[in-house]
């Protein structure tokens, strides 16, 4: 890196991506950097001799008129040529500006540019590991970029010369030796990238003495880490008065919050509940809170009052709620506070990082190019983290085996022998957790570690937000499979990894381990014996049952008590016969593991990380057949709170067959192991009831409603002006909604109602496959091409057109699954929502079959007592997406005619709880009215 270089930073539009698709610039910016500072600006828009698509004016602001009074490339080659030549070029992903701009060069006759290139995303990436997002117009807002003309080049590329001045800052910082180590790593970066680095690393080495390290932090065992600190123990909060009026209140919260009177009461509510447990028992609570009345600081701040003797858990649905309650609702809480509390983020191990692992593979050779950066990230993160938290560097699924090859496994084999022992992210936050406030976990944490809550001195507070997912999680998490055919897999790679993939000299000049060896390879070989056998006759006696044979054919097979006595001696032998298998393998494992690290000295390092590998596996098979083991011992003895299926995805492979089985009574669950190791809990979400009667959220939440007191809080919003919902009629057979012809209604009528109000637009469905066949027509029609339609599981997952949609407008998403509930896109981010297919729950799905199967045995009909409470919630959810703050404006369509012509279908509008407006009637007199609505604002 050279100050006194000048470094051009280019950015271009285009009429595409192509260029040897004839696609050309319309629009070329540079803007020049030396010695920190901006010195030069040139900005033109350039003719492409050819026509602009209405998609790439919609994007860049640049019409016909526009580019056809600018002059061509070949005019304007000379210019930018030798503007450019002998600097630097750097761009916002330099494999596309660069290469492009060449080819425009090539095609008016001058050589290509001989440049030295460098990129700003991936210096980005590496320099910044926990941003979010590195798009250009996510890092201006993040370093406070401001310019006149974001999303053109001009606007573009002066961000991109803002956000180098800013890079370079960053890399001046980073202590010299977390640098060389990134050096000696060599990550393959775009183009002459890593010369930035390697430039700053030889600066560093020429200097007499080595570059003094900041105060914050310190070196451990090579590494260079942020210091951290214990956070002060937690004091006793009772000695000040809650304040419950609205005026005490509104003294105490910062001047720019507004006083919200159901937000009142819901503080209220919680602070009385627990403060006057001395006089009474308090009571368990059920507050549904809408979107706008702040339902973060309404419980946050009684808790924080009744905080000191008690810790207090907040459960809650996602790592990003997790946060921003520790980011951002707590701090503001304490500075207002006359005391402050202190908050911990709980997670299981596995999501912190082990600093011996990762120095130990640091540089181990990789397959893959991106472990490499990946481990160049990790460096320069290990100097800013205070927590260790992997979910920091916001990790897509690509990384994961890394991830696995250095997450912490488990605070019990952390030894205080381990060089970073004292350092240890996981010990540390154990550690502060003793001693914080508010201890903030995931629905899935507090579901699978709820033990740890029981060894408190005293019972803690419980508050389950986003209670709706909780409910979810607790069916997923004990909703579980075992797949034949992956367990005798991770069976054969165990004994093949020990019989020859483990260097034969290691065992055969130690007779302790060559003894191990031999007993775990027989363990293996009967264990795996034992269930391949059980498995085939039960593989046997499904497809003899089975009324069709053809090869490919899927199998879902509902176990319940008349046919349960046919699996119940097989499974009941085969648990005899593995679990103390299970037991001696643990044991030899162990003795295994121990032998080794007595002979690691003599073990070289390729050996070591084979045989990482390789105890990683059978850990992993031990674990598969605990699973095992665990679901046997449900179907013997707990039949009846679980639901069980046999599926089998090809009849003519006994290895697909699977063993499904999934919790049924959650009530009865909830209360043994949840429930009973805090004091009575809080429960709050947006929706929580199904119906005003809502005795199916006490079922299922496993509540005494004689000992709970529930609250349905109302909006703060003015729906009736700010909404219009519309239920359209059209599609009159109700029997057909799953049919292409539905589907091309869908296709029709979403591009209907976007042409007329073409506006940020959600369409939400039951399935990917009615997403995929609703796509399907709208392409036919020609409208993907000219519009920006983001359809879940063909254009992407369910995070990446997320993503996309908050930042492209205006566009399309079809999306279903977690955009019923757990999407936020507030002001003109979503302005039209449409439901496409009524929320029930597939019935032919085999869990749901069960459930409805065990509804009838108890006399329930299941389409009252199941499906419609929870299609009704579902919508709720759904509707719920529209208005997130109070500005919000928006309207809703409902295509599914169900609604109106069905008697389930008024039950589910009776019970919306919502002060939207609703119209019924077609859609073309739908989509006046909505036109008509926006008019009138």
């Amino acid at each position: 890196m050279d100050n006194h270089s000048i470094y051009s930073v280019v950015d271009i539009e285009t009429t595409g991506t192509d260029p040897n698709s004839d696609d050309r610039i319309i629009q070329f910016s540079c803007y020049q950097v030396q010695d920190n500072q901006i010195i030069n600006e040139f900005t033109t828009d350039v003719n492409p001799q050819q026509t602009l698509s209405p998609r790439i004016t919609q994007l860049t602001g640049i019409d016909q008129t526009r580019v056809n009074t600018a002059q061509s490339f070949d005019s304007l080659a000379g210019t930018i040529y030798k503007l450019l030549s002998g600097t630097i070029f750097v761009a916002h992903n330099v494999n596309f500006d660069f290469p492009f701009l060449n080819s425009e060069f090539q095609r008016v006759g001058y050589p290509e540019l001989d440049l030295t290139a460098i990129d700003t995303v991936t210096l980005s990436q590496l320099l910044l590991p926990t941003l979010t997002s590195y798009r250009l117009s996510d890092m201006s807002k993040y370093f406070n970029i401001f310019h006149d003309h974001p999303h053109s080049a001009n606007g573009d590329a002066y961000a991109t010369a803002r956000l180098l001045i800013v890079l370079f800052k960053q890399l001046q910082a980073l202590p010299a030796m977390t640098l060389s180590q990134i050096v000696r790593l060599n990550p393959k970066l775009p183009l002459d990238t890593l010369m930035v680095l390697q430039q700053r690393d030889s600066k560093n080495r020429s200097q007499a003495t080595a570059p003094k390290l900041a105060d914050y932090l310190h070196i451990v065992d090579g590494l260079v880490l942020r210091n951290k600190e214990l956070i002060e123990k937690s004091v006793q909060h009772s000695e000040f008065e809650f304040p419950k009026n609205k005026r005490q209140k509104k003294k105490l919260l910062p001047d720019n919050m507004e006083s919200r009177p159901q937000q009142n009461t819901m503080m209220n509510m919680i602070y009385n509940n627990y403060a006057e447990s001395s006089h009474r028992e308090p009571k368990n609570l059920i507050i549904e809170a809408p979107t706008g009345i702040g339902k973060s600081l309404g419980y946050c701040l009684p808790f924080a009052y009744l905080a000191g003797d008690r810790q207090v858990v907040i459960s809650t649905a996602t790592n990003y709620l997790q946060q921003q309650l520790k980011d951002q609702t707590i701090p503001m809480i304490n500075e207002s506070l006359p005391f402050k509390t202190s908050t911990v983020i709980m997670k299981g191990s596995s999501h912190y990082i082990d600093l011996s692992r990762f120095k130990q593979l640091l540089y181990n050779a990789e397959a893959h190019p991106h472990n490499v950066f990946l481990k160049a990230q990790i460096l320069i993160w290990l100097t800013m983290t205070k927590t260790g938290d992997l979910d920091e560097l916001h990790l897509n699924g690509e990384q994961n085996s890394l991830l696995e090859s250095i997450n912490h496994r488990s605070i019990h084999e952390l030894s205080k022998s381990n060089p970073f022992y004292e350092d240890d992210f996981l010990r540390f936050n154990i550690q502060n957790s003793k001693r914080a406030n508010f201890l903030i976990v995931n629905h899935n944490y507090l579901l699978s570690n709820w033990q740890s809550f029981a060894k408190m001195t005293e019972k803690p507070y419980l508050c389950i937000d986003e209670t709706h997912q909780f409910l979810d999680v607790v069916r997923t998490e004990n909703k579980q499979r075992i797949v034949l055919g992956n367990l005798l897999a991770d069976f054969d790679r165990s004994s093949m990894g020990l019989r020859y993939s483990l260097t034969d000299e290691l065992f055969n000049n130690n007779q302790t381990l060559n003894n191990l060896k031999q007993k775990i390879v027989w363990l293996l070989s009967s264990t795996r014996a034992s269930v391949n056998e059980t498995f085939s006759t039960i593989f046997s006696q499904v497809i003899a049952n089975a009324s069709y044979k053809r090869a490919n054919t899927e199998l879902s097979v509902n176990i319940d008590a008349h046919n349960r006595t046919g699996y119940l001696d097989l499974l009941t032998n085969l648990k005899n016969e593995i679990e103390p298998q299970i037991k001696k393998l643990g044991k030899l494992s162990k003795k295994l593991q121990r032998e080794l690290k007595v002979n690691s000295q003599t073990t070289a390092e390729s050996d070591k990380q084979m045989i990482d590998n390789w105890l990683n596996q059978l850990t992993k098979l031990i674990t598969g057949l605990s699973d095992l083991a665990v679901m046997i011992n449900l179907y013997i003895n707990h039949f009846d709170e679980q639901v069980f299926w046999i599926t089998v995805k090809d009849i003519s492979n006994y290895e697909s067959l699977a063993f499904n089985w999934a919790l049924f009574e959650t009530n009865r669950y909830l209360q043994n192991t949840v429930y009973d190791h805090f004091i009575q809990p809080t429960f709050t979400g947006a929706t929580i009831f199904s119906s005003r009667k809502a005795k199916y959220i006490f079922d299922t939440l496993g509540l005494d409603r004689s000992e709970t007191v529930s609250k349905r809080l109302k909006n703060d919003f003015k729906d009736t002006t700010n909404a219009k919902m519309f239920l359209v009629n059209n599609f009159a057979d109700d029997k057909q909604v799953n049919s292409d012809e539905y589907f091309k209604y869908l296709g029709n009528s979403i591009q209907r109602i976007y042409k007329n109000s073409p506006r940020q637009t959600m369409v939400l469905f039951n399935s990917l496959e009615a997403i995929r066949k609703t796509y399907h027509f709208m392409a036919e029609d020609g409208f993907t091409e000219n519009h920006n339609v983001l359809a879940q599981g063909v254009n992407g997952t369910a995070n990446k057109i997320s993503r996309t949609f908050g930042q492209q407008e205006p566009a399309i998403l079809l999306g279903t699954g977690t955009f019923w509930s757990g999407v936020d896109f507030p002001g003109d981010l979503l302005e039209t929502l449409i439901i496409a297919q009524l929320p029930f729950d597939v019935p032919t799905d085999p869990y749901n079959s069960a459930l409805y199967q065990r509804a009838r045995a108890n006399k329930q009909n299941p389409f009252y007592s199941i499906s419609l409470p929870n299609a009704t919630l579902k919508m709720r959810q759904g509707i719920g997406r529209l208005l997130r703050t109070k500005d919000d404006v928006g309207t809703v369509f409902v295509l599914d005619s169900r609604i109106v012509s069905k008697h389930y279908g008024t039950i589910m509008m009776a019970n919306m709880d919502s002060t939207i407006p609703v119209e019924t009637g077609s859609l073309d007199e739908s989509i006046l009215r909505m036109l008509s609505f926006y008019e009138k604002r």
